[in-house]
Parts: structure tokens; sequence; C-alpha cells
């Protein structure tokens, strides 16, 4: 039995367990070196938090907003572009219903039209996609179909949309 324990001593080769076993911690002293969380930098002073300065961007997105409106005393303009977009398109708006609504919340205006649409499909979809494009502050709020028979083209829809506008005269003094 002291023969065999002789035999796989020599076969372990001990210098290089010996230099295994001093290399070990070392690597691990390294590893923990190099993957270690970066040095935590202390919190800013006071006086230094003070003298950084500070933009309200709520404001600026206010402003932003407030310029994306469309302008209240433009509305018969913005109602002759959306029937001029509907000829474009091949559909004939004959008669609506228009309200007007102030917001205080948010001090705008809001036009609600509500059109009756007799058009194909493709027609009531390129005068909608025009509408929003052509009229950025303008949202379509309601769009039903109804068919008479399956076997006609032609669509009765109803079209409501709302141009969100502000008084430009007046909106100088909102963020003041």
């Amino acid at each position: 039995m002291k023969l065999i324990l002789q035999l796989r001593l020599l076969q372990l080769n001990i210098p290089l367990l010996a230099a295994s076993l001093l290399l070990f911690p070392g690597i691990l002293c390294w590893g923990s070196i190099l993957f270690s969380a970066p040095e935590k930098r202390p919190p800013p002073s006071v006086a230094q938090i003070l003298t950084v300065p500070v933009e309200s961007t709520d404001d600026q997105h206010l402003v932003q907003f407030y310029a994306m409106l469309g302008d209240r005393s433009d509305a018969e303009t913005y109602l002759q572009t959306l029937f001029g977009l509907a000829a474009k398109s091949g559909v004939s708006l004959n008669a609506g219903d228009y309200q007007w609504n102030y917001d205080k919340e948010a001090l705008s205006y809001r036009y609600r039209i509500r059109l009756p649409v007799k058009a194909s499909y493709t027609q009531i979809r390129e005068l909608t996609l025009a509408i929003l494009a052509e009229l950025p502050f303008a949202a379509v709020d309601e769009l039903n179909f109804k068919r008479d028979s399956a076997d006609d083209d032609t669509l009765v829809s109803t079209l409501q949309v709302t141009l969100y506008l502000n008084d430009k005269s007046q909106s100088s003094g909102v963020l003041k």
C-alpha cells in the first residue's frame, strides 16, 4: 500500500502542483481587481448643485404644444382646406354639424366638425389621411362605415374631425 501511494505521488508532478497552488490566489486577486465595480464618486455638494443651471423643459414643451395648435382666427381657412381636400379625394361634402368648445384646463379651443360622407372606401381613406397630413392639429375622432348592400362600392360614412386651436393673439401670456 505504501508503494502504491509513493507511485501516485510521483505521477502527480509535485512542482507543477506547487506552482498551481501559488498562482491560484494571485489569479483570484487580479480577477477581483479587474471585475470589481468602478470607484464610487462622492455625491456633489450643495454648492455644486446650486451652480448648475437647470432648464425647465416643462415650460419649453408647453410652448411647443401651443405653437403646434392652429390659430382660432383661421378656422374658416381650415374649413376651406378640409373641403378642398375632400374635393381632391373625390368626396362631396354637403352639410355638417359644427361645434365650438373652449377647454379651460388646456386654454385651447376645439372645433368639432361632423360630416356625413358618401364615397368609396379608398376615397374616404385618402381624405382622412390628407386631413391629418395637411392639418397637423386635427384629430379624426370618429369614422363610421355603412354599406347598403354587399354589391355596393359606395359607403355611407360619418367623419368627425376635431381641430385643436389656440387664440394666437392671446397665447403669448400663457406662460408668463
